[in-house]
């Protein structure tokens, strides 16, 4: 990190850093995964926080760990659409 890169970053950038978006950024500031300061009326990440955020992150299909969630799929894809999932 340069000298003019600043140690904290807005909800926007640092959605676009770690390539989600700002609703998944909100939600795990939320539920306390990842850590947030307040600078008057500002929300700021700092850069040090994603990074401990990002690393805590289970990886899929990697050495430590080749098993994935099942995945829960409606068996009528139209249920989604209607709001009913079915078992």
């Amino acid at each position: 990190m340069d000298d003019n890169t600043p140690l904290n970053v807005s909800i926007p950038e640092a959605a676009r850093l770690c390539g989600v978006g700002r609703s998944t950024i909100y939600k795990e500031m939320e539920c306390g995964r990842l850590e947030s300061l307040k600078l008057g009326k500002r929300r700021l990440i700092s850069r040090v926080a994603l990074k401990k955020w990002i690393e805590s992150l289970t990886v899929y299909g990697t050495d430590q760990d080749n098993s994935r969630p099942p995945r829960i799929m409606p068996k009528d894809p139209r249920a989604v659409h209607r709001g009913a999932l079915r078992e």
